[in-house]
């Protein structure tokens, strides 16, 4: 018996010493990711070999469970460092109704609920630009398919001009709805892409609000920037943690905003050729408005100025792509139009070539040619001769009637 009560606690012994080793390495787990998060900096910076860059996805993974507001570690809470600089871009995202995600304050992290009162927001405003779609096509059917004619070559003007306002507004249309719907489809996506940021503050030092107010307030719709910017700052001595972090959250950037990019590029080249060939309409028509021609050149310089503003904002990913060697040298980091087109300085050069190569096609098409002179010119003269015969003609007859009276 007291060699089976040896034997007993010899077993209960080295469990207890086995969890105590378990809990020893959990310890130092804990230890050593709040000293990354107090800003403790790798030795390498860039030229990261492929094991280390399994270990750091590995302590990655270690670092989002220990950072559970429920965790067993008690790792520092991740504060909300994106709650003051984006203010802006949240209240107009709430008001215009395509934000379906909120910051929850108990568990420390941004989440998509659509049964909270900005997920109903965002799914009536859906159906809204939904209806409106639909309403749309179907007017714009029955007005092709209607059996109106129009006799007069100022009827089919007006019906000309009252067609191109139609399809201005349809492409904004299109272009919101798509905005509505990637709003809902990657919404998930976009918390997680804020809530990494958060751990990259924490676990690099970086202040996010530092210059960053009046970057939000001009581009309030853009978030590229706002990546750009901490790219920016953790060029010099940038921890390996926060390079791979950088990486990633590039790609899932252009991975949640590369759709809409793509219907708003292609929604915006229409809208600038409808409004160039409006604008060359109104310069060449024989009812010259100076008014006319002002106001459609204004609308479409801003249209202009937000194309070259957008693709200004996605195109410094590609400038600021050579600070991070390592992550070219597999695969390129930019960003794109849903895979179809790169975003970068020559793309602009070459959508506003296409979009004045246009305008000048349509200039020379309003001129009129000189058969069409010839012609107006003919029916003048036919018109004047006409009128001086009839005039002859009655001067010829009151002078013999006087004659014989």
């Amino acid at each position: 018996m007291e060699a089976g009560g040896e034997m007993k606690g010899g077993w209960l012994g080295g469990l207890r010493g086995q969890g105590q080793l378990v809990k020893a390495k959990q310890d130092m787990w804990a230890s050593r990711v709040e000293r990354r998060l107090r800003g403790v900096r790798f030795d390498e910076a860039f030229g990261i070999p492929e094991p280390r860059q399994d270990v750091m996805k590995d302590e990655l993974e270690m670092m989002g469970v220990l950072m559970l507001p429920g965790g067993d570690h008690g790792a520092p809470r991740i504060t909300n460092t994106l709650k003051p600089p984006l203010m802006p871009f949240r209240i107009l995202m709430r008001i215009l109704g395509v934000m379906p995600y909120t910051y929850d304050l108990a568990d420390g992290r941004y989440k998509v609920n659509l049964k909270s009162l900005a997920g109903f927001h965002t799914l009536l405003t859906a159906l809204y630009f939904t209806a409106l779609i639909i309403t749309t096509m179907v007017g714009l059917v029955t007005t092709f398919t209607s059996r109106e004619t129009h006799h007069t070559q100022e009827e089919i003007n007006v019906f000309g001009i009252k067609l191109m306002v139609v399809i201005l507004i349809a492409g904004n249309l299109v272009n919101a709805w798509a905005q509505v719907l990637n709003a809902i489809y990657s919404g998930s996506r976009l918390c997680e892409l804020l809530n990494t940021w958060n751990s990259l503050v924490a676990a690099a030092d970086l202040d996010p609000t530092d210059g960053l107010y009046v970057v939000v307030r001009v581009q309030v719709l853009f978030l590229m920037l706002f990546s750009v910017s901490f790219m920016v700052m953790a060029v010099s001595g940038v921890p390996a943690v926060v390079h791979y972090q950088l990486v990633r959250l590039v790609r899932e950037t252009e991975y949640i905003f590369g759709p809409m990019l793509q219907c708003y590029y292609a929604s915006t080249v229409i809208i600038l050729c409808t409004e160039l060939y409006l604008l060359a309409y109104r310069i060449g028509s024989s009812q010259y408005s100076a008014d006319g021609v002002i106001a459609t050149s204004l609308m479409t310089l801003q249209t202009a100025a937000v194309f070259v503003q957008v693709s200004l904002s996605a195109a410094a990913v590609q400038e600021v792509k050579d600070e991070l060697t390592t992550a070219l040298t597999g695969s390129p980091l930019y960003i794109t139009g849903g895979k179809f087109f790169v975003i970068n300085r020559p793309f602009i050069i070459t959508v506003l070539s296409a979009v004045v190569t246009y305008f000048i096609v349509m200039i020379q098409f309003m001129q009129p040619s000189q058969s069409e002179q010839q012609d107006a010119s003919n029916y003048t003269l036919s018109l004047n001769i006409t009128d001086v015969s009839q005039l002859n003609f009655t001067n010829f007859s009151q002078f013999n009637l006087t004659d014989v009276n």
